[in-house]
């Protein structure tokens, strides 16, 4: 995969940042997430509040990881092309939908 140019690099951060500002909200930052699914450097790891609110994060990236991240662990990734974190309320509604991608 190519190198991210500094416009693309910029962008990530910011969406980065503003993902680690709700996870600090959450107070789940440091946690776990789980791992539901990987298929060619794409991963999907989910977490499910006490109150039920539901967060799904998806992430492509030429990077080694295991299966037992923590949101701080995914955000520090190197080389992600795709970060995409959604939060669903109790009834399945999106809540909070934020992207970043690499175009071709």
């Amino acid at each position: 995969m190519r190198k991210l140019t500094p416009k693309e690099e910029k962008s990530l951060n910011e969406v980065k940042s503003k993902i680690k500002e709700e996870m600090l909200l959450w107070k789940i930052y440091y946690k776990k997430a789980k791992f539901v699914c990987y298929a060619d450097s794409c991963a999907t790891f989910n977490y499910t509040l006490k109150t039920g609110e539901f967060i799904e994060t998806n992430f492509i990236c030429d990077d080694s990881f295991g299966s037992k991240l923590s949101f701080q662990e995914i955000l520090n990734l190197k080389r992600i092309f795709f970060l995409w974190q959604r939060i669903f309320d109790n009834d399945g509604n999106i809540i909070g939908d934020i992207k970043f991608r690499v175009d071709s």
